[in-house]
């Protein structure tokens, strides 16, 4: 049994953060959404729906995804730039091929995970 002191002990919810955020791409997305978008975030049912579905995806529970619904609402932040990092911090030898109807915009998510992928809090906190 896991006492109060070992809950509040700062080591003990550190490994736990780091641990709850390597099985479950929900909580990894509601715990480092702040090191991706400037935009607070704001828990909604579409959010966890598309993770648990991503998480099925990357656990070949069934091999393909199709994700249709409407622009702003986080479908690119989570398939083309949290996904693949919460995914290489798991298996690093992963590759992804992503895209988009807008080179701008491939470009945009690209260049937002190759960054969030760079930073130190990602492999020390999260990974």
């Amino acid at each position: 049994m896991i006492s109060r002191n070992e809950i509040e002990d700062p080591v003990f919810t550190s490994v736990l953060e780091k641990v709850l955020c390597q099985k479950s791409f929900y909580h990894f997305v509601k715990t480092a959404w702040q090191y991706v978008d400037a935009t607070p975030y704001i828990d909604n049912w579409h959010i966890e729906c598309m993770c648990v579905h991503l998480q099925a995806l990357y656990e070949f529970k069934f091999p393909v995804l199709d994700v249709t619904i409407p622009p702003s609402f986080a479908k690119s932040l989570l398939c083309s730039v949290m996904f693949p990092v919460w995914v290489w911090l798991q298996d690093p030898t992963t590759r992804f091929l992503t895209g988009s109807h807008d080179m701008e915009l491939a470009i945009r998510d690209t260049l937002k995970s190759r960054y969030f992928n760079l930073l130190r809090v990602v492999s020390e906190k999260l990974g």
